[in-house]
């Protein structure tokens, strides 16, 4: 399971980078910036990297423990909504993932992420509705994003499904044992 973190938290790095918030100016500090960003989500030890000023301080022990309580009803519900919204109108099958098998394409890890970016931005408190909407941004802003919907990142999801670790991944951040209905 130690790989299936590490994988995951490049691509919750790489949705970070859509954050509304995340508004960084290209310069070579900036690549250093984001060289030494990614040697942290490699490891995930210590603090998440603040991407952006406004972005908590957090680490990544808190952020990924397990929450035995559900998320707020009221934000359950914006999460579900989105991601219903998404499935019933067949958005997923269509944008920017061509060859995909359908599955593949709806599991991409968005909603893991989408969860993983909520108690990032709570910072050990009760994350907000607001906190939601930004999420929902970021994780809509990825659809089209290049190294979300390219080889690379079909690659990282295909060795997750053949080590079996892509169901216990998304069951863990996505907290499968908690999907209203």
């Amino acid at each position: 399971m130690r790989r299936a973190f590490f994988i995951f938290r490049q691509v919750a790095a790489l949705y970070l980078r859509l954050h509304p918030l995340y508004g960084r100016p290209e310069s070579w500090s900036e690549r250093r910036f984001l060289s030494l960003s990614a040697f942290a989500f490699t490891s995930g030890k210590g603090f998440v990297p603040a991407l952006h000023p406004a972005f908590p301080e957090a680490r990544f022990a808190e952020v990924e423990e397990r929450v035995s309580e559900p998320l707020d009803p009221d934000l359950q519900r914006i999460l579900d909504d989105y991601f219903e919204s998404t499935l019933a109108s067949g958005q997923y099958a269509v944008v920017n993932r061509p060859g995909w098998p359908l599955l593949e394409k709806f599991r991409a890890l968005a909603y893991p992420v989408a969860l993983w970016m909520l108690r990032y931005f709570a910072n050990n408190g009760t994350p907000k509705r607001d906190a939601a909407i930004s999420v929902i941004t970021t994780i809509e802003r990825g659809q089209g994003y290049a190294p979300l919907v390219g080889l690379q990142h079909r690659q990282r999801l295909s060795r997750l499904k053949s080590q079996q670790e892509l169901e216990r991944l998304i069951a863990w951040y996505g907290r499968a044992d908690r999907i209203s209905g």
